[in-house]
C-alpha cells in the first residue's frame, strides 16, 4: 500500500523500470559493488542509479554499515511490492516465450549445504555446460533450517536441503534421492581391519558433522541410543574437513555414504556398512510453485535439476 501511493503521487512516466531493478539488486547484495556485478554493470552506474531512486523516492533508502549497506525503514516498507511489481513484470513479459536453454543468460540463485554442493553439483554442473552454457547460476551456502524463508523473501530460486522437518505447504518439495549412513574412518585404521564388536566401536572418538548451534545431527539420536557416548571427540560444521581429520587420527565418523565416496578422492578413506540402524537423508528440491510456473527459465531449470540428481539417486 506503500509503495502504491507513493507511484500514485509519481509521474509514471518518469519511471525507467531498470531502476527498480537496481533496486531489487541492491536489496539482495547490500553493496553497489556486488549489485553491479549481478546486473552486469559499472559500479559508477549502479552509483547514478541509486542517486535516481533516492531523488524518486525523496528517501536515502540505504546507509553506509562497515559491510556494505542497509536499508532504511522507507527502503524495507517498499521491499515487498517491489518484489511483487517485479514477479508480475517477468510473468507478463515471459507468458508467451518461448524458452531456449542455450540462449538463455538468466541469473538462478540456488541454495544448498556443503553435502549437496559436493553431492549434487558435479552432476547439475555437467548438465548445465551441455544444456544451458550461458545460464548463470549462482550458488548460496544454506542453512537447511533457513531455506524455506530465503525462499519466501527470494533470497533463493531454488533450495536443495535435507527434509530434517515439516515444510510448509506454501513451499513445494520434489525429493531427489536417499543416502545412507555408512561408517568411515581412514583406511588402514588399525581397529577395523576386521569386523569389530559394536562395544569396540563405542571406545573409538568419533566426528559429528552438525551446522546447528546444539551440535545435533540426524544420525546422533540412534547413536546415543545405540550405547555411543553422548558426547563425540569432535563437532565439525562441515563434511569438506572430515575426509582430513580422518585421515590424520583413529576418529570415525557416520557419513552419508554418496558423500563419503566422494570425499574419498580427497583422502584415503573406507567405508563399512553402520553397526546400527540409522534414518536415512532424504534430500529435496524446494521451491514456490507459482513463481517457477510462471517463468520458463525457472521452469527449466526445476527440470534440470530433477533430470540431473536420477543420476545421482541411482549411483
Amino acid at each position: 500500500m506503500i509503495f502504491k501511493n507513493i507511484m500514485n503521487s509519481i509521474n509514471i512516466s518518469r519511471i525507467d523500470l531498470n531502476l527498480l531493478v537496481v533496486l531489487e539488486a541492491l536489496f539482495a547484495e547490500r553493496h553497489v559493488g556486488r549489485a553491479a556485478v549481478q546486473l552486469n554493470l559499472t559500479q559508477s552506474a549502479v552509483s547514478h542509479a541509486l542517486a535516481r531512486l533516492r531523488e524518486l523516492f525523496a528517501d536515502p533508502l540505504f546507509f553506509r554499515t562497515t559491510g556494505g549497506m542497509a536499508p532504511t525503514e522507507r527502503a524495507l516498507e517498499l521491499e515487498p511490492a517491489l518484489r511483487e511489481i517485479l514477479g508480475k513484470t517477468r510473468q507478463l513479459v515471459s507468458a508467451k516465450e518461448n524458452f531456449d536453454p542455450r540462449a538463455a543468460n538468466d541469473r538462478v540463485v540456488l541454495g544448498l549445504t556443503d553435502y549437496a554442493s559436493v553431492v549434487v553439483m558435479p552432476t547439475l554442473a555437467a548438465l548445465f555446460e551441455r544444456e544451458a552454457p550461458n545460464l548463470r547460476l549462482v550458488l548460496r551456502v544454506d542453512h537447511p533450517d533457513l531455506s524455506v524463508n530465503h525462499l519466501d523473501t527470494e533470497q533463493l530460486d531454488f533450495s536443495i536441503a535435507p527434509l530434517w522437518s515439516i515444510v510448509p505447504k506454501r513451499i513445494a518439495v520434489a525429493p531427489l534421492f536417499d543416502d545412507q549412513f555408512v561408517l568411515t574412518s581412514r583406511k588402514g585404521h588399525p581397529m577395523l581391519s576386521r569386523r569389530v564388536p559394536l562395544e569396540t566401536l563405542k571406545k573409538l572418538g568419533r566426528v559429528v558433522v552438525s551446522s546447528r548451534i546444539d551440535g545435533s545431527s540426524v544420525s546422533e539420536p540412534s547413536l546415543i541410543k545405540a550405547g555411543f557416548p553422548l558426547h563425540p571427540a569432535m563437532v565439525i560444521p562441515h563434511f569438506l574437513a572430515a575426509p582430513f581429520i580422518l585421515e590424520r587420527t583413529d576418529y570415525i565418523a557416520f557419513m552419508p555414504e554418496k558423500l563419503s565416496r566422494q570425499l574419498s578422492s580427497l583422502a584415503p578413506l573406507q567405508m563399512r556398512p553402520s553397526p546400527i540402524s540409522l534414518p536415512n537423508i532424504t534430500m529435496a528440491l524446494l521451491y514456490h510453485d507459482k513463481r517457477v510456473a510462471a517463468s520458463p527459465c525457472l521452469n527449466w531449470v526445476a527440470a534440470a535439476i530433477k533430470r540431473s540428481q536420477s543420476i545421482v539417486a541411482n549411483s
